[in-house]
């Protein structure tokens, strides 16, 4: 029997990477492109799935099923090839796949607007460290904790409500955190927000509510994390817990397991620079609190907005959670797929921050707007002394600096 094909646009992004693996995992015929090579293609290409470089139609000729993101183009030559011609394949989103594998079988899905990708690497390292054979599809990587791998035990998952797809899964497990309304583009209010978790939750076999845990009794030598960090670990507790693991094999691995952060979770890429996805005002709270711990001097953050939907929607949120900065460098939105909207440009940030910070209650703060990202990096660059801090935020480009 020929094997079905499956054909990921954009594979090189972390969340379809992760899902290839599955997929091939499963016993599919796996091809992905992406615009250019990186360390994940080259990784996936390790792994037997086959990746070209470059979008063109001729990628999705012979094959059963493409699966695609939002944020891929609707002008993709292959999206249009898709839909052209005589043979189309099956259209499918990467969150529905991902929320179909998860629901058919023994699965825990973390989901939650903040600390996804940090909590469910805990519970699927720690897991692992307990002597479970876990397979795993995570929006991060963490030093040799790739974005996915395969076992024969359970499966732990990041669900993304970012497009409506968690209310398909129906898993065994589902640890939910904090909830805060984000993704304006997709959700119109706050209400149709939290509307999309508490479908997850209705059919989910077991909830786990991580803002309502308590402490870890008998497991507190964690005093180092931050605390948005000790949640992210009480939920790997708990899950470990469930599953009927012992309390002092988890206290005897959990050290190891959360003295590592996945991937630009506050991490340090030179002396006194660290760089963090935060993109929504709380995250930036968080990630600004924790540089201010270790700043001796200016602490001068570089923030790029990501998507002018956020922008626009959380924007007062957004300049107030700079209140621990010394200096807020603001770069161009990053457009991910949307146009341009009223209200949403970097510049209405700007000038909701200097209203705010130019009083003298909040000390005239310096707060810039830079033409690009790499602007800013020589405006930081030039500027730092001994002891100052310069923390790089958000989910766009600005991690190239």
């Amino acid at each position: 029997m020929t094997k079905k094909r499956i054909h990921l646009i954009g594979v090189g992004g972390v969340g379809m990477a992760g899902l290839a693996v599955l997929l091939k995992s499963r016993g599919y015929e796996v091809s992905g492109c992406d615009v250019k090579g990186s360390p994940r293609t080259r990784w996936l290409e390790a792994q037997g799935i086959r990746v070209s470089i470059g979008h063109s139609p001729e990628h999705v000729q012979d094959v059963d099923e493409v699966i695609y993101t939002p944020a891929v183009s609707k002008d993709n030559p292959e999206l249009l090839a898709c839909c052209s011609g005589l043979r189309r394949p099956r259209l499918r989103c990467r969150g529905e796949v991902l929320a179909e594998i998860a629901s058919a079988g023994d699965c825990i899905a973390v989901c939650g607007s903040h600390g996804k990708t940090t909590t469910a690497t805990w519970i699927a390292r720690l897991l692992k460290a307990l002597g479970e054979d876990v397979s795993w599809c995570i929006g991060g990587e963490t030093g040799a904790f790739p974005v996915a791998g395969v076992g024969r035990g359970p499966l732990v998952v990041e669900a993304d409500e970012s497009d409506g797809t968690l209310a398909l899964y129906k898993v065994r497990t589902l640890v939910v955190n904090k909830c805060e309304y984000d993704h304006p583009d997709h959700f119109k209010s706050e209400a149709d927000y939290l509307a999309c978790y508490e479908t997850a939750k209705r059919q989910a076999a077991e909830v786990i509510d991580a803002e309502g845990l308590g402490g870890f009794g008998g497991l507190e030598g964690l005093e180092g994390l931050a605390p948005h960090n000790r949640k992210n670990a009480r939920a790997a507790v708990e899950v470990a817990l469930r599953r009927g693991h012992a309390r002092a094999a988890i206290a005897a691995a959990l050290p190891a397991i959360v003295a590592e952060l996945p991937d630009r979770r506050f991490q340090k890429i030179a002396e006194g620079v660290y760089t963090d996805y935060a993109h929504h005002p709380s995250e930036l709270v968080c990630a600004i609190g924790m540089a201010r711990q270790v700043c001796r001097g200016t602490l001068r953050v570089l923030f790029q907005p990501h998507r002018y939907s956020r922008t626009k929607a959380l924007v007062g949120d957004f300049a107030a959670s700079f209140a621990e900065a010394d200096e807020v460098v603001l770069c161009p939105t990053y457009a991910a797929f949307e146009q341009p909207i009223e209200g949403g440009d970097v510049a209405d940030l700007y000038r909701v921050c200097r209203e705010l910070f130019n009083t003298e209650a909040q000390g005239h703060r310096g707060v810039f707007l830079a033409r690009s990202c790499e602007e800013a990096w020589e405006h930081a660059h030039n500027s730092m002394k001994p002891g100052d801090v310069t923390l790089l935020l958000g989910a766009g480009d600005i991690i190239r600096l």
